[in-house]
C-alpha cells in the first residue's frame, strides 16, 4: 500500500514488513506476468516503491522506456539507487496525492503493484479513469493488490484491517476498506486475460487488455492462457 499517504517515514523498512509478513508472495504476485508482455516500448508503473519490480522488468525488456510514478520522496530515492536514471532508461517522477498525474505519453503497459488499495471506490473510480486516458489501445494493465471477497480462511479480514489501521498510524492513509477492484476494472471495459491467486487467495493480480469494441485479445498475449484462466495458490 503505497501513494497519496505519507510513506517517508516507513521507506527504509517498508520491504523488510512485507518480507516478515507474506515472505516472497508479494513478490512472486507483482511478477507474475511480467515476461508476457509482448514488446513494448513504454510501461508506466505507479506506486512501485523501492524499485524491485523494475528487476524483472528490466531482465525481460531492457530497452524499454519506464514511466516511474510514486508519491513517497525516500521510496523514489531507493529506486533510483537500485537502477539509476544516468544508466537505465527510467524516468523518475514525484507525483504527490491528487488525481491528475503528469503523464503526456501513452504506454503500451500500466503496472500497478499494491498502490489502489489507498483509494476509496469513488476516487479509484476516478484515477483509473485517469490512467486508462494514457493506455494504447491493445495496452495491457497489471493489477496486482489484495482481495477478500475470492474464498480463503477468515483471518485474512483481520489481517487487512490490522494493515490499514498499521498505516492510518504510519502514514496517514484515510481510506480503510478494500476498493471493490473487479468492479471497477469491469466497468472500464477491460477484459481480464488470466489471474493468479497468492498467499491463501489474500493477493491476486491480473492482466487486462484495453480493447476496441468487438476485437478479441492479441494472439500474442492470450495464447498464454485457455479461457478464463484462473490459478490459485492451493492455500
Amino acid at each position: 500500500m503505497k501513494s497519496s499517504s505519507d510513506f517517508d517515514g516507513i521507506a527504509p523498512y517498508y520491504d523488510l514488513l512485507a518480507k516478515l509478513v507474506f515472505g516472497r508472495q508479494l513478490n512472486l504476485a507483482q511478477r507474475h506476468f511480467i515476461n508476457r508482455l509482448g514488446n513494448p516500448s513504454k510501461i508506466l508503473i505507479l506506486g512501485g516503491g523501492s524499485g524491485g519490480i523494475l528487476e524483472p522488468i528490466l531482465a525481460n525488456y531492457p530497452t524499454v522506456h519506464i514511466c516511474y510514478l510514486e508519491s513517497s520522496v525516500k521510496m523514489l530515492s531507493l529506486a533510483k539507487t537500485r537502477y539509476s536514471p544516468d544508466h537505465y532508461p527510467i524516468d523518475y517522477v514525484l507525483h504527490r496525492g491528487d488525481n491528475q498525474f503528469p503523464i503526456r505519453s501513452e504506454f503500451e503497459v500500466i503496472i500497478t503493484p499494491f498502490v489502489l488499495d489507498v483509494f476509496g471506490s469513488d476516487e479509484l473510480t476516478i484515477v483509473v479513469r485517469e490512467l486508462l486516458g494514457s493506455l494504447k489501445w491493445e495496452g495491457l494493465w497489471i493489477h496486482t493488490d489484495y482481495y477478500t471477497d475470492n474464498g480463503g480462511p477468515w483471518w485474512r479480514f483481520l489481517l487487512v484491517k490490522m494493515m490499514y489501521g498499521f498505516f492510518r498510524i504510519t502514514t496517514g492513509m484515510k481510506n480503510q476498506k478494500l476498493p471493490d477492484f473487479d468492479s471497477i476494472f469491469e466497468d472500464m471495459r477491460l477484459t481480464s486475460l488470466g489471474e493468479k491467486s497468492y498467499f491463501h487467495r489474500l493477493v491476486k493480480t491480473t492482466m487486462y487488455q484495453k480493447l476496441r469494441p468487438g476485437t478479441k485479445p492479441l494472439k500474442e498475449v492470450s495464447q498464454h492462457y485457455p479461457d478464463n484462466y484462473r490459478q490459485h495458490d492451493g492455500d
